[in-house]
């Protein structure tokens, strides 16, 4: 069984009960700045690793705290101090857990999911669809209209 306690010098002190042949409990002494020696789970940080203080900073994530969130989360939202997932999705044109792929060919817009016009004579934009339309066509938005029409 382990127990932690603070004491009021700033360190913790764990009990450890052993049971080997008779009952021992043996105290040890940790200074708080000695308990995250080898570094923090990923998303904290600091000499103590704890919560409130220790977290990653807005923008950050992961080992260390060393990654950046992406910036195509939607509304340029922070991602999980963790996994550096954007919770809320991603904005137009992007798509992936951390919102680092943009759309592919041919698509575009929230999660990719609107097709670009069959009039466009190139790739259309990944963000809004728009595009250089195809001969005969006007440069409406994303080439829907025939010229003289």
């Amino acid at each position: 069984m382990i127990q932690s306690a603070t004491t009021g010098q700033g360190n913790v002190t764990k009990a450890v009960s052993l049971d080997i042949k008779e009952n021992f409990a043996i105290m040890v002494t940790v200074p708080l700045a000695e308990l995250c020696q080898y570094g923090c789970e990923p998303g904290w940080s600091g000499s103590t690793c704890s919560l409130g203080k220790g977290l990653c900073a807005a923008e950050k994530y992961g080992k260390d705290c060393k990654f950046s969130c992406s910036q195509n989360c939607i509304n340029k939202e922070s991602c999980d101090h963790v996994t550096g997932v954007c919770e809320n999705g991603c904005s137009d044109g992007y798509k992936g857990e951390k919102c680092n792929l943009i759309c592919g060919n041919g698509y575009f817009g929230v999660n990719c999911s609107n097709v670009c016009s069959e009039n466009c004579s190139d790739i259309c934009n990944h963000i809004d669809g728009m595009c250089s339309c195809k001969a005969g066509m006007m440069d409406s938005p994303k080439c829907k209209q025939e010229e003289g029409k």
